[in-house]
């Protein structure tokens, strides 16, 4: 009735579905708050022009092509499917436009938040519901910081980034580790913004402490350029392939703006031979050393990093095919073993030899690649050899984001 009475004119009879609009949205901002660094606010607008069409055509019609014969049936099942399509280009569109930046919700918030909650109950007197309602908020809140860092174990998660690589460690300690932020040339989904913030905000985790690119492709550093920005970093390690031959702008703004802000990039010469102890786990790089190859292919000089923790270990080879999988079996064969290996370039034939998983002998393997991508990731030839040795294969294109 307020917002009726403030809109001018004809305009008045929009106050009906703004109002619940600004409901719903307000009833879902702490949830969005904790997945999401933006409000979607243009969902506001897009729900005046989306909600008459689903309303008067596309629900109407999509109900009634089930009861009509013949002709009339295809032609209301063509129409509402027009109406369909009308709505779903609408929330696309939204869903592009910038929404309102957040801050994520810290625990003094979220005690808040709580306390609001109770407040409002019990003025409205219905003090006991709204004390349960608070009280489950806190819970919920403190099993999401306790999952999202956990302690006691090293956690490896394969986020879901499609064609590319990206991977959450969480240490023993509490901190963590993003190897890799995915990314896709030309492609309108950007999983920095889409998979790593959500996630990492989802997990209460302000930042990382460790980030490592792998190598200089596109489809590993794209989806860091757009999240590092909004995230506390406390190292980057860094081939350096890309910085001395030339990996394009993209690249070149990611590491210029790590180091505005005082980041320190690590380079195999600081990092070879001196393994990383991380609340009682160790993380080691075991190839390119000393350095990268000049002018080499870069697949072939991905950062190898070894993680292991107790009796268990994960083996990241990034995009590393058969030429550097053979110097690391010439040179560091007792260093390969692992109970977790990330399958190197996405499965291709060209990586995942047969020496070289005979000397990390996995029990289980993680693909991340896209659903049915042009590059046909991953190969037959590699799934194979590591069916023949009893390996589990897990799948990002099928099994979306994975954990160890």
């Amino acid at each position: 009735r307020a917002l009726s009475a403030w809109l001018p004119g004809r305009l008045g009879a929009l106050a009906g579905p703004v109002a619940t609009t600004l409901a719903a949205t307000a009833a879902c901002a702490p949830l969005l708050v904790a997945v999401s660094p933006e409000l979607p606010v243009a969902g506001l607008a897009a729900n005046l022009l989306a909600v008459p069409v689903g309303e008067a055509a596309a629900l109407p019609l999509c109900l009634l092509h089930t009861i009509l014969p013949g002709p009339a049936e295809r032609g209301a099942a063509l129409v509402g499917s027009g109406a369909l399509l009308v709505v779903r280009a609408i929330a696309r569109a939204a869903g592009a436009l910038p929404g309102l930046p957040l801050p994520p919700l810290s625990e003094a918030q979220g005690v808040i938040l709580a306390a609001g909650v109770v407040a409002i109950g019990a003025a409205r007197r219905r003090g006991v519901t709204a004390l349960l309602v608070g009280a489950a908020l806190l819970v919920a809140e403190g099993a999401a910081r306790r999952q999202g860092a956990p302690r006691g174990l090293l956690r490896v998660t394969a986020l879901d980034v499609g064609q590319g690589d990206s991977l959450l460690v969480d240490f023993p300690d509490g901190r963590s580790m993003l190897v890799d932020g995915g990314g896709f040339v030309g492609s309108p989904v950007d999983p920095g913004r889409s998979v790593i913030l959500p996630t990492l905000r989802a997990r209460r985790r302000p930042g990382v402490d460790l980030v490592a690119l792998s190598h200089p492709h596109p489809d590993h550093f794209l989806g860091l350029a757009s999240a590092l920005p909004s995230l506390g970093v406390g190292e980057l390690w860094d081939s350096g392939q890309g910085e001395a031959e030339g990996a394009g702008p993209v690249y070149a703004a990611l590491l210029d703006g790590l180091r505005r802000r005082g980041v320190p990039v690590r380079r195999p010469g600081d990092l070879c031979g001196r393994p990383r102890d991380i609340g009682g786990a160790t993380v080691e790089l075991l190839a390119p050393c000393p350095s990268f190859t000049p002018f080499a292919n870069a697949n072939d000089g991905s950062l190898v990093l070894r993680l292991s923790y107790g009796r268990r270990a994960v083996l990241l080879v990034g995009d590393a095919e058969q030429a550097e999988e053979a110097s690391l079996v010439a040179t560091r064969p007792l260093d390969l073993r692992a109970d977790l290996l990330k399958v190197g370039h996405h499965g291709s034939r060209t990586s995942t030899g047969p020496a070289f998983l005979d000397a990390v002998r996995p029990t289980h393997a993680v693909v991340s690649c896209g659903v049915r991508n042009r590059f046909g990731h991953p190969h037959p030839t590699p799934l194979a050899a590591m069916s023949a040795l009893g390996v589990l294969v897990a799948r990002t294109d099928r099994g979306g984001a994975l954990l160890w």
